[in-house]
C-alpha cells in the first residue's frame, strides 16, 4: 500500500515495495492515476505505447533517452526533479513492451525502480502506474521485485472500498 506522500511512512513503502503498480483493470488504473494527480499533486507523464516509434518519442519527452536501456537508466536517474516533487509515469498498453523488448521488459521495471529509489533520496516521490490488457502479464510482472499489483483505492490498511478519486484521504492499495 502506498499512503499519503505527506505521511513519513510513504518513503518506507516506496523503498520496501517499490514504485511500480501494475493492473489489467483500465478503470482502476485511470482512477488511481487521476487520484494521484488531483488529490496528491502528482505531475503525470503519459507513455501510451500506441506504437514503438511513439513509445521512444514519449519517453524522450519525459527523460533524455536515445532508445538504449543504459541510456534510459541514465535519463531517469539524472532526471532534474526538484525536492518534494511528486511524479507519476503512466504506462498504457504495457503488454506491447514485451513485443518490442521481450524479456528485457523486466529490465525496464528495474531501471524505473532504481531511479525512483534514487530520486527518493532527494525527496522526490516517483510512481509508475502500469496498465496492461493481459491479466496474466499483470500477474507475472507483479511477481518481480519492486512491482506490485494495483488492487484498488481504499480508505485503510488493506481494506478495499468504493473507488472514489474525489476523496483526498484515500490511499492506493497494492499487493506486493
Amino acid at each position: 500500500m502506498i499512503r499519503d506522500p505527506a505521511n513519513l511512512q510513504t518513503d518506507f513503502f516506496l523503498l520496501r515495495d517499490g514504485p511500480i503498480c501494475v493492473t489489467s483493470d483500465r478503470a482502476l488504473w485511470q482512477t488511481g492515476t487521476d487520484w494521484l494527480r488531483l488529490n496528491r499533486g502528482y505531475k503525470t507523464h503519459s507513455w501510451k505505447l500506441r506504437s514503438e516509434t511513439e513509445f521512444y518519442h514519449e519517453v524522450s519527452k519525459t527523460v533524455s533517452w536515445n532508445g538504449n536501456l543504459d541510456a534510459l537508466s541514465d535519463g531517469v536517474n539524472n532526471w532534474p526533479l526538484a525536492g518534494d516533487a511528486r511524479v507519476a509515469i503512466t504506462v498504457d498498453n504495457a503488454d506491447r513492451l514485451k513485443n518490442w523488448f521481450g524479456n528485457k521488459t523486466n529490465h525496464i521495471w528495474d531501471i524505473l525502480q532504481e531511479a525512483a529509489r534514487m530520486q527518493l533520496l532527494f525527496g522526490v516521490r516517483m510512481l509508475v502506474m502500469v496498465n496492461t490488457s493481459s491479466e496474466g502479464e499483470a500477474t507475472r510482472w507483479a511477481k518481480a521485485s519492486g512491482v506490485s499489483k494495483l488492487t484498488g483505492v481504499c480508505s485503510g490498511w488493506g481494506q478495499n472500498d468504493t473507488i472514489r478519486p474525489d476523496v483526498s484521504d484515500f490511499s492506493i492499495c497494492i499487493r506486493p
